[in-house]
């Protein structure tokens, strides 16, 4: 008498592991790219891969480390986020200063890691320096080659540059399209910025 034996199979879903690098908890960034205010995206984007299947078969879990901005904090949360937290890809951080150590870091270990937010930085276009790193921002270097379009387009070769400066050295937007707009005319013939204006503006809380 033959006997027939079942074996029954747990199939576990492989697990996806998104690091995430934000500021939490810093009054310059809550209303912007901190925490509080974009950790909902997250959740959005999340349904969103649900409702669209795009990642069929695949559980998705969120880890953080909290970089603030700030470059030291960004290193040691992105390791962090590879080596003991086990993720998988590492989104952010939000910010030009802190996303250059990060990319840096995710380069060594060939991990890949997505910048969002405010990383306008041109530096961070170097895809041999930064060859694991996309970003969701432009850069300020193709702004200012689109203006230069603009100029070529209505034959503009003379112009005058104001540009205001936030005291938030963290994040100096303008600070960045300053000097790509600089490196950019050095390398136009045919193009004058006859005079360059900063305007320093203090911005409060009324």
């Amino acid at each position: 008498m033959f006997g027939i034996t079942k074996i029954f199979t747990q199939i576990t879903q492989p697990t996806l592991k998104i690091g995430v690098l934000i500021a939490k908890g810093n009054p310059n960034f809550d209303t912007t790219i901190g925490f509080s205010r974009a950790a909902g995206g997250l959740t959005v984007a999340l349904r969103r891969i649900e409702d669209e299947q795009l990642l069929k078969g695949y559980n998705l879990t969120f880890v953080f480390a909290f970089d603030q901005c700030n470059e030291a904090l960004a290193a040691g949360g992105a390791i962090n986020l590879i080596k003991e937290q086990g993720a998988d890809v590492i989104i952010g951080p939000a910010c030009s200063n802190s996303a250059t150590v990060a990319a840096l870091i995710a380069a060594f270990y060939n991990f890949p890691i997505f910048a969002w937010g405010t990383v306008l930085d041109s530096d961070l276009m170097d895809t041999d320096r930064f060859p694991t790193l996309a970003s969701t921002s432009m850069s300020t270097y193709s702004l200012v080659q689109a203006l230069g379009e603009v100029f070529n387009l209505y034959e503009w070769n003379e112009f005058a540059f104001f540009y205001a400066v936030r005291l938030n050295s963290v994040i100096p937007r303008c600070g960045y399209l300053q000097s790509d707009m600089d490196s950019y005319m050095s390398s136009m013939d045919n193009m004058t910025m006859i005079e360059e204006i900063l305007c320093w503006r203090l911005w409060m809380k009324v």
